[in-house]
């Protein structure tokens, strides 16, 4: 080898040398590297693991908030119909009662007055009766006698009392 120019000593030194820098390489360099790739990885993966976790209950979230919607809609719209119904109840409840009060106070006020005009139709036979045994006393004051007025005015007022 020396032929070629190489030494042999300086060779063996260097492959030494090489082999002692592979050594100290790998054993300072390489490993602590590679161990850190490999935190790293690890790291890369649960966090990869957490999203993809974190994913899945955001979605389930997203369906739970979306069922509750939906049944805090169809709540609502039931809620809503009840009170519709119920409202619909209190107006007709109510148009009875109205109609039922306007008949009773109909009822009232016709009766009252069929009162006042029974009350005046006494009034009116009453005053028809003075009026005409005044005008029977005023005639008969001019042509009868007394004796006569008195039995005149008693049957007239017989009549009277009989048509009542």
């Amino acid at each position: 080898m020396e032929q070629l120019g190489i030494n042999t000593t300086s060779l063996l030194i260097q492959m030494a040398n090489f082999g002692l820098l592979v050594f100290l390489l790998q054993k300072f360099l390489y490993k602590p590297v590679m161990h850190k790739i490999d935190e790293r990885n690890a790291k890369i993966a649960a966090s990869l693991a957490k999203e993809e976790e974190l994913v899945k209950k955001a979605e389930s979230l997203d369906h739970q908030e979306s069922a509750l919607l939906k049944k805090a809609k169809e709540e609502a719209h039931q809620y809503l119909a009840e009170a519709k119904k119920e409202a619909l109840s209190q107006k007709e409840t109510l148009l009875k009662e109205a109609k039922n009060e306007s008949q009773a106070l109909s009822a009232k006020i016709e009766s009252q007055q069929a009162a006042a005009l029974e009350n005046m139709k006494k009034q009116l036979k009453s005053d028809t009766a003075a009026i005409a045994a005044e005008m029977v006393r005023t005639v008969l004051a001019n042509s009868l006698t007394e004796s006569d007025q008195h039995t005149l005015i008693a049957k007239a007022l017989t009549n009277l009392k009989k048509a009542k």
